[in-house]
């Protein structure tokens, strides 16, 4: 039987995250943040020139800048992007709206968005309605199909009297491996290095076309420092 939190996602092409995981030579289950640019959009490339006087003095180029939540169930490129594309591409609002829905209305984060594996379910979801972790355990064991994705927004566990901060590039990603930052035209993937603060660019992938996510997942593995 598959995990509770991906039990319910009936796409068989790429959001199994069992399949994903053995492309990459791996059994865990994968950490991500989801983010968005919180400076200048599209960010900054690794090559982008160097930033003024004060960059070409210390050989300083232009940083990616964003913010995000993390997502607890995010497994491998080939799991996590094709959720996020059908979220920015079978919604109406788009990439802004998925910034609210995902990112700024839910800074708690997220337990799972398996949910949105569905593109019917997906499309039709109103934004709002989100299962709260106590109710999706009771849906998996009545065998229920969840009516949204998993938030930990609400979660007395994690009631700690504070709002956690967002996680930025210059933060600890809480043992993530992957970020996905939705920008307006693409969306773009970094891996997480070893230090847990640090990434590596992994690839730039347009809205409009969504990628080969086996190339993604052999573009995540060079760049990955998992064991």
């Amino acid at each position: 039987m598959l995990p509770a939190e991906s039990r319910f996602c009936g796409i068989p092409k790429y959001c199994h995250p069992l399949r994903a995981q053995e492309r990459l030579g791996s059994s865990m289950t994968m950490r991500s943040v989801i983010a968005m640019p919180r400076a200048v959009d599209p960010l900054p490339r690794p090559e982008a020139s160097l930033a003024g006087s004060f960059g070409r003095l210390f050989n300083r180029r232009p940083r990616p800048r964003y913010q995000g939540v993390y997502l607890h169930s995010g497994g491998p490129p080939s799991e996590t992007g094709p959720l996020l594309y059908n979220v920015v591409r079978e919604r109406t609002g788009g990439v802004e709206d998925a910034w609210q829905q995902l990112i700024t209305g839910n800074p708690a984060g997220w337990s799972s968005l398996t949910f949105f594996c569905d593109e019917k379910a997906c499309e039709a979801w109103d934004g709002v309605t989100k299962v709260p972790m106590d109710t999706h355990l009771e849906n998996f064991n009545a065998d229920r199909s969840d009516p949204g994705p998993v938030t930990y927004q609400g979660d007395p566990r994690r009631n700690f009297g504070f709002t956690s901060p967002p996680i930025t590039e210059s933060s600890d990603k809480w043992g993530a491996d992957t970020v996905w930052v939705l920008c307006r035209s693409e969306l773009v993937l970094f891996s997480v290095q070893d230090d847990g603060i640090k990434t590596i660019e992994v690839g730039r992938y347009l809205w409009a076309a969504e990628p080969d996510w086996y190339t993604v997942d052999q573009a995540f593995a060079a760049t990955y420092d998992g064991d």
